[in-house]
């Protein structure tokens, strides 16, 4: 009764009394899961954890019983605590019971990874779900596309960290050999991003469709506000001004014409959502 008429904090605790109370009773099984679920919804998290991890170990033989275990990472992962989601999600993965969340659990591990900086582990969760959806067949193929194309879209942003890492701080002599190396990591970051469209995820497609102006966009954005390095004369800054001008405009052309290749095909695809809209504007 508390349920229904939203009474959430109220029915927890009742659910929680019978899971005390009657500990042998045969709605103590429901019990636990609702309480989980209601303090979930309610945003007390480890409250929730506690009744699901309750559950998973007391009726690992039931048949949702995989399906309340994902669910602890899920919890974590809502709370803001990416180290303890992304060991759960991977200790789910491992799991003999792993059911049809495990292409999406090695997903989330892997971006709960790369938010901890974690970019070798974050790499290799990304690619154990792919080579996953290449073999999988049949309702686990098809609930496993939008994982797996964020897990390649996500492919893509680790190449374009590889990007971020090498610095413009350099003296001028050595600059062109810096810029040639960002072009290369970008152009192998535009590869990876493409190819998410072959998934068939609208939402990924055109997410990787604006990514790949956006990258060109930015790096030019960065090249005009750049900071010249410390100890320069006067000459050298010049240089190192001209060296930097060249590679804007160029950067910029890419730009627009990533945005619009990313516009045509995401009409194409019949995809109009903030990201299409974004390539436009």
């Amino acid at each position: 009764v508390y349920e229904r008429f939203v009474y959430y904090d109220r029915a927890a605790s009742a659910y929680e009394l019978v899971a005390s109370k009657f500990s042998n009773g045969s709605k103590v099984a429901d019990a636990i899961y609702n309480a989980g679920v209601l303090r979930q919804a309610l945003g007390e998290h480890q409250k929730a954890i506690a009744h699901y991890q309750d559950y998973s170990k007391r009726f690992r033989q039931r048949k949702d019983a995989a399906d309340v275990a994902f669910n602890i990472g899920v919890v974590y992962e809502e709370s803001g605590d990416d180290g303890r989601a992304d060991q759960a999600y991977r200790d789910f993965a491992r799991s003999p019971s792993s059911n049809r969340h495990v292409i999406e659990a090695h997903v989330r591990a892997g971006r709960a990874s790369l938010r901890l900086g974690q970019l070798r582990r974050a790499k290799d969760e990304f690619a154990t779900a792919l080579a996953l959806y290449k073999r999988a067949s049949g309702k686990e193929k098809t609930d496993g596309k939008a994982w797996a194309a964020e897990a390649r879209y996500n492919e893509g942003e680790l190449v374009f960290r590889e990007f971020e890492q090498i610095s413009l701080d350099v003296k001028p002599a050595a600059l062109e050999k810096a810029l040639k190396k960002k072009s290369q990591l970008l152009e192998s970051a535009q590869k990876v991003y493409l190819s998410v469209v072959e998934f068939g995820d609208a939402k990924w497609a055109t997410a990787a469709l604006f990514r790949t102006g956006q990258v060109f966009d930015g790096f030019a954005e960065s090249l005009v506000t750049a900071t010249l390095p410390a100890g320069l004369s006067e000459a050298e800054q010049t240089a190192y001004r001209e060296g930097l001008d060249l590679y804007v405009v160029q950067f910029q052309d890419k730009a627009v014409e990533r945005f619009t290749a990313g516009y045509q095909q995401a009409i194409q695809l019949q995809v109009y959502d903030q990201n299409t809209v974004k390539m436009r504007e």
